[in-house]
């Protein structure tokens, strides 16, 4: 009886279980700038899930580019596929040669995409979501899987010199000393007197020509 009720509770916590994908990348970037975010796959265990997959909501003027198995995926024998905003997790090795796995995959990171950010795209914070989410076990069984916690990136000014989401005094303050000093720069371009009048103007209320 007791084993009996062992095994009922661990299958009713198991049926309960809902795993998550969660995003998570950088805080910052810069127009023009490529980043790298991950995937991480968590409350699993015991599911033997064996591939996802996932849509990416992107904003506009954001483009998804190459992705890459994590470690753990490798080891479980799995390849990642992406297109315009879709990404698979299958058991099918990304490579030259691809090897076929069924092996359940394990919490932690997934798999990691480029987050290609453009040029044109405006100072801000950007949500990234992840939905139409769908798992399958080694059996070919649906799995439930949700988003984790929302991701979202704030896109800096190019002329924002310091990286603290406004362009300033303070911007026109590391400008000068990286002139002066021959380092810290982080201006596209490098700094000179032409990027400093150009954070200049953007401290004044003006728009960033860099």
């Amino acid at each position: 009886m007791k084993l009996f009720t062992l095994l009922f509770g661990i299958a009713t916590a198991l049926a309960a279980q809902t795993p998550t994908l969660t995003l998570t990348g950088p805080a910052t970037a810069l127009p023009g700038q490529t980043v790298t975010l991950q995937t991480n796959l968590a409350s699993s265990a015991g599911l033997n899930i064996s591939g996802l997959q996932t849509t990416f909501t992107l904003p506009a003027g954001m483009t998804l580019g190459t992705p890459a198995a994590s470690t753990l995926a490798v080891t479980a024998g799995k390849g990642v596929y992406c297109g315009p905003t879709n990404c698979l997790l299958v058991g099918v090795t990304n490579g030259p040669n691809p090897v076929l796995s069924n092996n359940p995959m394990v919490d932690g990171a997934a798999f990691t995409v480029q987050l290609v950010v453009g040029a044109g795209i405006a100072p801000g914070i950007q949500a990234i979501g992840l939905s139409s989410l769908q798992a399958a076990n080694t059996a070919a069984a649906a799995i439930p899987l949700t988003a984790g916690t929302p991701y979202s990136i704030r896109v800096l000014s190019r002329c924002d010199a310091n990286g603290d989401g406004v362009t300033d005094l303070r911007d026109v303050q590391a400008v000068v000393t990286a002139i002066n000093t021959g380092t810290g720069c982080t201006l596209t371009g490098g700094c000179t007197v032409i990027s400093l009048v150009s954070v200049l103007l953007a401290a004044l209320g003006g728009s960033c020509s860099l």
